[in-house]
């Protein structure tokens, strides 16, 4: 099991936070002894790139890049990305409150089902995604034809309006509405990862930081991909294979962790806090 995890979260992190602890008695040398922050980070990551979200920004990007202001792409695509952070930090924000109140009122021998529960579904939306990953691209199964339509108008909409402030305000409302579908499109991740922070033992302050390592994560290909795209001026920067990739391997992730909240969370637990 050791193996199964050492290859999933990365064998280097315990070794360097040895030689950080030994070398150093700063703050954040105790902040490496767990892996919990690289856990967040991978499970962000790999939520990130969910065929929804990047279906997504690339239709933004279709749009922006017909725009002749430079700064303006720059505005628009930053305050969708930073809202789309925001509001996915808050949802993050309210399934670790709900976790947290379930624990309170339930007894912990309930919970132990509820984990269990939390594991079964872990592990049958990981195998769906390692056995349809192939088949994914950058392209949102939650939405039907008739929705995605809808989206190009909307959006078409908003980008047409002359008032830099209502362009911005859409985009607003429009990261709110696309981040509803993306939880749908990926609600085991999320889910999964804060019901695990919750059978943690860690502090708010730990809570709260994994919160914002894993929103970090989740943006972070968004970013990078944006960047490149108004850079060059092109959509040629991403490869479905990238995305199809992260399936596969966030597949992986689910199912191991699943299988841990069925089994032995205690086993999880331990791992963590390595």
């Amino acid at each position: 099991m050791k193996f199964l995890y050492a290859l999933v979260f990365g064998f280097l992190w315990p070794a360097l936070a040895n030689a950080q602890a030994a070398s150093s008695d700063a703050w954040w040398a105790d902040f490496l002894n767990y892996s919990w922050p690289l856990m967040s980070f991978v499970l962000g990551l790999v939520d990130g790139f969910n065929p929804c979200a990047m279906w997504t920004l690339f239709i933004l990007l279709g749009f922006l890049l017909t725009m002749e202001d430079t700064r303006k792409r720059w505005l628009i695509g930053g305050v969708f990305i930073g809202s789309s952070g925001v509001i996915y930090l808050a949802a993050l924000f309210t399934y670790l409150i709900g976790f947290q109140a379930m624990t309170t009122i339930i007894a912990t021998k309930a919970m132990t089902y509820v984990f269990a529960l939390i594991g079964i579904m872990s592990i049958v939306a990981g195998a769906w995604a390692v056995y349809t990953y192939r088949e994914k691209g950058i392209e949102c199964d939650v939405r039907d034809a008739e929705s995605k339509k809808k989206f190009h108008q909307k959006l078409g909409a908003i980008l047409e309006k002359e008032q830099i402030w209502l362009v911005l305000g859409g985009m607003v409302l429009l990261a709110f509405s696309v981040n509803a579908f993306e939880l749908l499109c990926s609600f085991a991740i999320p889910t999964v990862f804060t019901s695990t922070l919750i059978s943690l033992e860690l502090g708010w302050w730990q809570k709260i930081s994994a919160l914002l390592i894993y929103d970090f994560a989740y943006i972070l290909d968004d970013l990078v991909v944006f960047t490149i795209a108004i850079k060059t001026l092109s959509l040629k920067v991403f490869s479905p294979k990238v995305t199809q990739m992260a399936n596969l391997f966030g597949g992986i992730i689910l199912i191991i962790i699943g299988l841990l909240l069925f089994f032995d969370p205690e086993r999880l637990t331990s791992l963590i806090n390595y």
